[in-house]
């Protein structure tokens, strides 16, 4: 049953009694009229919200919505509070709408996409988007997604290619016309994951991912999303279908190692916390901690709970005490960068990525293949031929991105 909205809280005080004092992230964030009315929109069980609109500027609130793509839950959560100004109220109403068609006619492309993949053979998985806000939320238009992902089987990468091209979708990217070898040296060499196609009527957006993850060490989490590909020839298995406790990690993974720059990724973290069992929670902690990676898929509950009020799984509780200290450093390199200007190679950026794992070998290995692979445009001056010859030619260029790449990590150009 949906707790009863309470008054607004002052602060991050009260949540002081679980997991220490503030911290600086916190403090700022509730300092500030806007950035504090968002994250009380943004709550599963919003408070009275009255009180939290004293001081907002609204043109700057607006821009925090959209840029955090807030938009169904804010209006949710304001439509009722008198003193939101009423040109306010209209916008964001029509916002909803707006967001709620969008999302409607993306779930209809999905099932589109999985029915054509089922019929060819294709084993896929849908991970985030519509599928994620149904099973979250009771409906895809409660949350906002810019594009699909579809996760299929390495081996079933070339079929999965030429399915969605027989529907209608070009392909576009890093990978862009390249062969299902060529593919292969990128995702193995240069930590890709996806290749990017739009449908040019539809105006939708599709990744078609064969690995969930860019670093390939993370096999645990990988083998349990794989054993989530089924054959779906209808499409329509998605709507009926519960998150699974890999598809839970993929989530807080995804979040995490984007450092929760948009609000929205924590808003799926709280309801992840309110809607997974203990027993789920037991195997998403299991399956991080197997690969290294537990600190990663401990930030969201702990984040949505000093941000947004959230529960904490009795199963996650003790382990969040234990990285308690690492955990509060990830959370001050965590909402640092504007939402729509990540810079991969900015320092605090590495170092939120690389903090992520749990051994300091693991934290080496991701920073050298930041490090390593290719900036955006270089692919096409690789070789990326199969072969013994080609991999030595890509091995000897080594050296010349590194100090490329160390530059433009030290000028923040990356």
């Amino acid at each position: 049953m949906p707790r009863p909205p309470s008054s607004v809280s002052s602060g991050p005080d009260e949540r002081s009694a679980l997991f220490g004092p503030p911290t600086t992230l916190e403090r700022d964030l509730w300092a500030r009229p806007e950035s504090r009315l968002l994250l009380l929109s943004a709550r599963t069980c919003p408070p009275l919200l009255t009180e939290a609109t004293e001081g907002v500027d609204w043109p700057t609130f607006r821009k925090l919505v959209f840029a955090h793509r807030l938009v169904p839950h804010v209006a949710r959560s304001l439509s009722e509070v008198p003193t939101v100004p009423s040109a306010f109220c209209h916008a964001l109403q029509q916002a909803e709408a707006d967001n709620a068609w969008r999302q409607l006619e993306m779930a209809r492309v999905l099932t589109v996409v999985l029915g054509a993949l089922g019929e060819a053979g294709v084993p896929a998985l849908p991970i985030k988007g519509p599928a994620l806000a149904s099973w979250l939320f009771g409906d895809p238009a409660r949350r906002t997604s810019i594009d699909l992902d579809v996760l299929v089987a390495p081996d079933a990468l070339a079929e999965a290619f030429a399915v969605v091209g027989r529907i209608g979708f070009e392909s576009g990217g890093k990978v862009r016309g390249l062969t299902a070898a060529e593919a292969e040296v990128v995702a193995t060499e240069f930590q890709l994951k996806d290749a990017a196609f739009i449908h040019p009527e539809w105006r939708v957006s599709l990744e078609i991912h064969w690995r969930p993850f860019r670093d390939r060490g993370l096999s645990t989490l990988a083998e349990g999303l794989a054993a989530d590909l089924r054959v779906d020839t209808t499409g329509l298995a998605w709507r009926n279908t519960r998150v699974s406790a890999a598809g839970a990690a993929f989530v807080l993974a995804h979040g995490a190692m984007h450092g929760y720059r948009r609000l929205t990724w924590l808003a799926d973290a709280a309801a992840l916390s309110e809607r997974l069992d203990e027993a789920a929670w037991e195997e998403v902690v299991a399956l991080a901690a197997a690969d290294g990676f537990e600190g990663a898929v401990l930030l969201g509950p702990y984040l949505a709970h000093r941000l947004l009020g959230a529960p904490v799984p009795e199963a996650v509780r003790p382990r969040i005490e234990a990285h308690l200290p690492r955990l509060r450093r990830l959370a001050g390199w965590c909402l640092t960068e504007t939402p729509d200007h990540e810079r991969q190679m900015h320092p605090a950026t590495a170092a939120l990525g690389a903090g992520l794992y749990d051994r300091s070998g693991d934290r080496l290995r991701h920073l050298w293949h930041l490090l390593v692979s290719p900036a955006s445009g270089e692919l096409a001056e690789a070789d990326l031929r199969p072969g013994a010859a080609a991999r030595a030619r890509r091995i000897a260029a080594r050296p010349a991105r590194l100090v490329r790449n160390g530059a433009r990590w030290v000028t923040g150009q990356r």
